[in-house]
């Protein structure tokens, strides 16, 4: 006998946190209610739901790693010797929400944004979905997005400060975090869609009063010497040539970067291919010269000095 706890769907995400789930089996919805497989539950009632591997793609199609959902988009990667239109066909039956599936070729461009490329159902990448309570739309063609970094960006809920500055803001995922606990948060990146996605998830979660968005280039960042508390720099790929203008304006920087072996007293958030992953950590900022800007230098605990980063500035910049 299975148990499941029968809630709204609007509802689901003030409760899921208080829910013992039963992880061999998958939610599945019915009109205005989520049934939830759970091990015990005061209000939990029978139900029949679906085994969690008679939904996995490789129980299937041999060879096939996940995929994810956004919205109604489904992203997977394309491997060799694997029939990817047979996998679109068994995810658009085994997953009633998903209208379109994509395979995720690359990231490429200045932007770092993904390149898709349609295997069945509708061609449209603007989707709309939710990550630790808050609501998110984005266009996948026009901004990177990353499901599995939600984990990560709830860790944002724990930070203290005033004055936060989202780098690299895409479409404001980490950005909209920062804004539910700090009094005041500036969203920048150069892509301009980017941007302007920001501001309007900011209003679909009423945030805007607290933040500020700027398209610029964070190659010269447009704010005075460490007027920000604390800084997020996620651009796992290029961090290298910004770093010194992110130790100029922040007193305290989280970075993420792509490598094979995490810098001592970082973390793994997330693995990238078979041999990279994304690691996080303080990003340092000290007084000593280097003789070069590499990442290796600059990330770990030794004290470094960016090149060229005055010393001693205060946040009017004097």
């Amino acid at each position: 006998m299975v148990l499941c706890v029968k809630v709204y769907r609007r509802d689901y995400e003030k409760v899921k946190s208080s829910l013992k789930r039963d992880r061999d089996y998958l939610p599945y919805v019915e009109g205005d209610f989520l049934y939830v497989p759970v091990k015990e539950g005061k209000e939990a009632i029978q139900c029949d739901p679906p085994r969690r591997e008679e939904r996995r793609l490789n129980y299937f199609v041999k060879g096939v790693r996940g995929y994810y959902v956004l919205g109604h988009v489904a992203v997977i990667r394309e491997r060799e010797g694997v029939d990817v239109f047979k996998v679109a066909e068994l995810i658009l039956k085994l997953n009633r929400r998903v209208k379109s599936v994509f395979v995720k070729e690359r990231v490429e461009g200045e932007f770092r944004v993904n390149r898709l490329r349609l295997i069945l159902g509708e061609d449209n990448t603007r989707v709309r979905f939710k990550e630790n309570g808050l609501t998110f739309e984005a266009d996948l063609r026009e901004v990177f997005v990353d499901p599995t970094m939600g984990g990560f960006r709830g860790e944002i809920l724990k930070w203290k400060g005033e004055r936060f500055l989202d780098v690299f803001t895409g479409y404001g995922a980490a950005a909209l975090h920062m804004a539910k606990v700090g009094s005041y948060v500036v969203a920048g990146d150069l892509n301009l869609m980017g941007v302007k996605l920001a501001l309007h998830n900011a209003k679909l979660n009423k945030l805007d009063g607290k933040m500020d968005f700027v398209q610029y280039d964070a190659s010269k960042l447009p704010f005075r010497e460490g007027v920000f508390e604390r800084c997020l720099a996620d651009n796992p790929t290029s961090l290298t040539a910004f770093v010194e203008e992110v130790c100029r304006v922040c007193k305290s920087t989280i970075a993420l970067i792509l490598d094979r072996e995490p810098p001592r007293g970082w973390k793994v958030v997330t693995d990238y291919s078979k041999d990279l992953f994304i690691y996080q950590g303080p990003l340092s900022c000290h007084k000593h010269e280097v003789e070069s800007d590499t990442l290796s230098q600059l990330l770990h605990e030794s004290p470094v000095q960016v090149p060229g980063r005055p010393i001693g500035l205060n946040p009017d910049g004097g």
